[in-house]
């Protein structure tokens, strides 16, 4: 099997084992429901005969960025690069930016399809 193939068949797999995961966890959350409903944040032990079992639960947090502004306390702001305003700066002002940020590059992401 050459590796385009190769790397098709693994992506099927990638999803199918995601899946079949997805329902393990399900399951366990549902069969530890008391235990892991006790806590809306944080790491739950839960006792299970011969395994050690750590489940960290998270709250997801959004923020109206209007309302934010408004108040102006109790919030972080974070830059990052506007690279559409960036392209439209002359070359000292790009310069002057350039000074804050550091590059380095991002794993390369791959498609690999049948023709």
């Amino acid at each position: 099997m050459d590796l385009y193939e190769r790397f098709i068949s693994l992506k099927h797999k990638e999803k199918a084992i995601k899946d079949e995961m997805l329902e393990v966890q399900c399951k366990l959350y549902e069969q530890h429901a008391d235990i892991l409903n006790s806590k809306d944040e944080g790491t739950i032990n839960v006792p299970a005969s011969g395994y050690k079992v750590k489940v960290t639960k998270k709250m997801t947090v959004s923020v109206d960025q209007e309302m934010a502004d408004a108040i102006g306390i109790g919030f972080r702001k974070k830059y990052e690069l506007d690279k559409k305003s960036y392209a439209k700066l002359n070359d000292d002002q790009k310069k002057s930016v350039d000074e804050c940020l550091t590059t380095k590059p991002a794993k390369p992401a791959f498609s690999v399809e049948r023709v």
